[in-house]
């Protein structure tokens, strides 16, 4: 297997190689790189904060329709139950 290797293409491969890394050290160190992400969380705060409003706007609704017993009506029960047959729980 070694006696098929051409060394006069050794050579070139090396040149070559040489040149590369030559081509690749010339980057200036000096120069700072940003690899840091730009994002404004602001948005996803308030996008948060609305969902939270919501959700307890939500929950306050249904718990007056829990303690008023409008909830309790037998096309309530009946569609309640529907839905978990067709969605499951």
């Amino acid at each position: 297997m070694i006696d098929k290797i051409d060394s006069s293409n050794i050579q070139e491969i090396l040149a070559k190689a040489n040149g590369q890394n030559a081509r690749n050290n010339n980057v200036k160190a000096s120069e700072p790189l940003d690899a840091s992400l730009q994002i404004d969380y602001d948005a996803l705060i308030n996008q948060a904060a609305s969902i939270q409003e919501s959700d307890q706007t939500a929950f306050d609704a249904a718990k007056e329709m829990l303690e008023s017993g409008k909830l309790l009506s037998p096309e309530n029960i009946n569609s309640a139950a529907e839905n978990i047959v067709a969605f499951g729980i």
